[in-house]
């Protein structure tokens, strides 16, 4: 095998290409990006992505990072290194791929014209393994906010840690909840896939007691003990999700992605605040704050023309807060913790 070999590396982490070199012993690529170090990859893990005839070779090896190799002479050296020709292998894989897929879709078509296709996206959520949707909740969030920097001043850090384990014993999700800050001037929050929820600075600074922030936790915590990220993706993708799939033409992190740039349906919305004044009531702590938070967010929208995130594409805040009764309750945090909650984006 003439060594080594012109590529390009993508590390999985970002966008960003890098020229490498490729060496090959009798059990592993030896991928030397300039300016990184360099990255091992056993043969027996290495799988062909790209299409029959396409000018690029493409390999993967169990992660988001990805080798291409465009030159003719370099590309029919290692397939014949690895010992099949790569595009013969991709040909197969492909069209046994897209039939399993094409099948697949007829049968939920049909399940779907007989049951309605809510009711079997909510059946299909329900049965995808935990371990699939925390991967998809990881996908999403890199690609989401994988540039964002987050916030973990420790004193901040250890006040939201305190108000997560209160309010998340009470959740009665089916997977561990985690929330990270994001360090964006948004009034927003979000529940992605998987139990990860993301606040931003922006609510932070926006709300004016840290009820107001465990009552928006307790809601993003009812989005995810729902499962609504599943369900809502199945229910809005649907069979075009499996079509463009079958096509080649997407993936499933990338669907992911598209179905959390959308804001969850009005029902959901509503379920996930009957699930916070549940949480908030178990875990002793009022719902005066969210109610709060309701209010002025439907003042600020009403003034501002919809400038705010966290009020779009949900039912009217003066519904949401008739639908919750006013109870007090013990302080989620005190003085100082919510202070440094505030503060968690400082550095």
């Amino acid at each position: 095998m003439t060594l080594p070999l012109p590529a390009t590396w993508f590390d999985g982490a970002s966008p960003i290409a890098r020229p490498a070199q490729v060496e090959a012993d009798a059990t592993s690529l030896v991928i030397r990006p300039d300016q990184a170090a360099q990255v091992h990859w056993p043969i027996e893990q290495v799988r062909v992505l790209s299409e029959p005839d396409a000018p690029v070779l493409r390999l993967a090896a169990g992660d988001d990072s990805r080798l291409d190799i465009s030159d003719p002479a370099a590309m029919a050296t290692l397939g014949a290194h690895l010992g099949a020709n790569p595009r013969r292998t991709t040909a197969r894989r492909h069209r046994h791929r897209r039939l399993v897929i094409v099948v697949g879709a007829l049968v939920l078509l049909a399940a779907g014209v007989g049951l309605g296709w809510p009711h079997v996206a909510d059946l299909l959520a329900r049965a995808t393994p935990l371990s699939v949707e925390a991967a998809l909740g990881n996908a999403v969030d890199r690609k989401l906010f994988g540039e964002v920097r987050r916030c973990d001043a420790p004193a901040g850090s250890d006040a939201l840690a305190a108000l997560v384990e209160r309010l998340a014993g009470h959740a009665t999700a089916p997977m561990p909840l985690s929330v990270t800050v994001l360090d964006s001037p948004q009034v927003n929050a979000a529940a992605m896939p998987g139990g990860r929820i993301v606040i931003f600075r922006g609510l932070l600074r926006e709300a004016q007691s840290a009820d107001e922030v465990a009552g928006v936790i307790a809601h993003e915590m009812g989005h995810a003990a729902a499962r609504h990220g599943m369900r809502g993706l199945y229910r809005g993708l649907g069979l075009s999700l499996l079509a463009s799939l079958a096509s080649g033409g997407s993936s499933i992190a990338d669907a992911a992605v598209f179905f959390a740039t959308m804001a969850h349906s009005r029902a959901f919305e509503r379920e996930a605040d009957a699930r916070a004044e549940e949480i908030l009531r178990a875990a002793g702590i009022g719902t005066q704050g969210l109610i709060d938070f309701f209010a002025r967010m439907e003042k600020r929208d009403g003034a501002e023309g919809g400038l705010l995130a966290y009020a779009a594409s949900h039912p009217p805040n003066a519904e949401r807060r008739a639908q919750l009764t006013p109870t007090q309750g013990r302080p989620p945090l005190d003085y100082g913790q919510w202070q440094a909650l505030r503060a968690i984006c400082r550095r």
